[in-house]
């Protein structure tokens, strides 16, 4: 389970290696270690983290991940899919998605499965 305080994640959901293995698909390497780092590394152990909004940055107290990192690290296993849908659910405040949300997730989910399927081509 996911723990927050003060609306920051304390641990980091996804380790070092589930990380790396996803980002190389999709990055180069360099970049891969050091987002794999960072995002499995505690907000304590790499400090704060900057996330660019428009023209501006804003200070985030868990590294972001983007929905097509999520998809790609829930189709790596069922654990990992079910590690997925629970930290999606926390960053929403644990609400419930959108039907839009859901639809949008889907859609996009069955894009890069089917780019997985094909070896990542």
């Amino acid at each position: 389970m996911l723990r927050w305080e003060n609306g920051g994640l304390l641990e980091p959901p996804f380790s070092y290696d589930e990380l790396y293995r996803v980002l190389l698909r999709i990055v180069p390497e360099a970049e891969a270690v050091e987002l794999a780092r960072t995002a499995s590394s505690s907000v304590a152990e790499h400090g704060p983290v900057h996330r660019r909004r428009g023209l501006a940055y804003e200070s985030v107290s868990d590294v972001w991940l983007s929905n097509d990192t999520l998809i790609l690290l829930s189709l790596e296993s069922d654990e990992l899919r079910a590690r997925v849908e629970e930290h999606r659910y926390a960053t929403r405040g644990e609400q419930s998605e959108s039907a839009t949300e859901r639809a949008e997730w889907e859609r996009r989910h069955a894009e890069l499965k089917a780019w997985a399927d094909s070896g990542y081509r």
